[in-house]
């Protein structure tokens, strides 16, 4: 069986960007932590035109993953498909070759397990393999600062709200000729079978679709 996870990797043409702004950062990490001693104030003179660009790369990767028709959630797990709550990911794996390295990312909607299961697969491979290259040294770093932050969005935005409302989104056309034929309780039942949602749930959104026809 095929691994989930490799059939959403992709080295999309601005992920060459994205490295070097993560590289960046990486290389303002390591003057933090003392590996440039001589000339620090001439250094970071520099910062403004080098590491403040990489940190708005980073943030704007972090608050928008996806834009347009890609942005819009899925009512399922891209990675196992379940019916889930999912938050977007872009989740970076590095291996470092002497004096190459081969970038991969996860760009996709996942659940809060396979988004942890993704974080923990590409996370580990770059922490164990993103050192061993001349460039990929400096860039490691990045790449896993990239990975964990993704993890927290992962785990503290994922909605049921919002999942819940995209579930009953898809059937709004079907909702609304159940509520042309049937009584409230009927279609409470039915949309709560169909989409396993509690029985308020469906209640709520049938009120709010009476209000809007």
């Amino acid at each position: 069986m095929s691994n989930p996870i490799s059939r959403h990797f992709q080295q999309p043409a601005n992920l060459m960007g994205t490295t070097l702004a993560l590289g960046v950062l990486s290389a303002w990490g390591w003057v933090l932590l003392g590996f440039w001693d001589s000339n620090r104030e001439v250094v970071w003179l520099f910062f403004p035109f080098t590491g403040l660009i990489g940190l708005i790369v980073l943030a704007v990767r972090l608050i928008r993953p996806f834009r347009k028709a890609e942005a819009r959630a899925p009512s399922r797990c891209q990675l196992c498909g379940e019916s889930a709550a999912t938050t977007p990911v872009r989740y970076l794996q590095l291996t470092g070759a002497v004096i190459v390295m081969f970038m991969s990312e996860l760009p996709v909607f996942a659940c809060r397990g396979c988004s942890v299961a993704a974080f923990l697969r590409m996370t580990l491979h770059t922490t164990a393999l993103g050192w061993w290259g001349l460039f990929s040294f400096i860039i490691t770093p990045g790449y896993l600062l990239n990975n964990l932050l993704f993890l927290l969005r992962s785990l503290l935005t994922s909605s049921q709200q919002g999942h819940a409302r995209r579930l009953l989104d898809e059937r709004r056309e079907y909702a609304l000729n159940l509520i042309a034929t049937k009584d409230e309780a009927t279609v409470v039942d039915v949309l709560q079978r169909d989409t396993g949602l509690p029985p308020d749930v469906v209640s709520r959104y049938l009120q709010e679709l009476r209000k809007s026809a």
